[in-house]
């Protein structure tokens, strides 16, 4: 008699965040909208040099030359510019120039979204920390200092101060669609903590 072990269950799969559903479907809009440009060219370090080194050559000399070769026959025979290239080219920049300030706009703001609501839920944890300790040294609650221990454990340092600014590219004519932060006020605590308040929106 063979017996045959049950199969078992696949794993459920984990379910999405409100939110983890918005980014997935994000992430179909920007195939969508990568589908409608042209073949994209990826930096490359073999053409950094070339290419920031031609981006400082003024527009008006470029166009000034592409409307010299259309006339003068001498600069046509040395084939060292292709109008009809050139102006295609020169279309592709003008076109996609407004769509580039347009992104880096939203890169902007998306990432300071993420920012913001990270900054108030870690202004809370550490405003609630700074009273687990004083509940720790007031009263006789072994539970709040072995739970004061780990949070300081998880805490850390290296965390406190450590982030690198990160550099604000030029956003263009297009404004944030989204109000600034509540003005924050900054205060030194124990620990050489630094809390910040007025911005969580988590307080009672």
């Amino acid at each position: 008699l063979t017996v045959t072990p049950p199969t078992p269950n696949p794993p459920e799969p984990p379910t999405l965040t409100r939110y983890q559903q918005i980014a997935t479907e994000l992430f179909g809009d920007l195939q969508t909208i990568r589908g409608k440009l042209p073949e994209l060219e990826a930096p490359h370090p073999e053409t950094k040099t070339f290419v920031d080194a031609m981006r400082r050559i003024p527009r008006s000399f470029v166009d000034t030359m592409v409307g010299q070769v259309q006339q003068v026959p001498e600069y046509q025979s040395a084939n060292r510019l292709d109008v009809q290239n050139a102006l295609s080219s020169l279309q592709l920049v003008d076109g996609l120039r407004p769509f580039i300030d347009a992104l880096r706009t939203l890169l902007t703001v998306v990432e300071n979204t993420v920012d913001v609501n990270y900054a108030r839920v870690a202004n809370s944890a550490l405003e609630l920390y700074q009273i687990a300790k004083g509940l720790a040294r007031g009263l006789n609650s072994p539970h709040i200092a072995t739970s004061v221990e780990i949070l300081s454990e998880a805490l850390g340092r290296k965390g406190i101060g450590a982030h690198t600014p990160k550099p604000q590219p030029n956003t263009g004519s297009i404004p944030p669609s989204f109000p600034a932060p509540a003005h924050m006020t900054t205060m030194l605590v124990d620990d050489g903590i630094v809390i910040t308040g007025k911005v969580s929106k988590m307080e009672h």
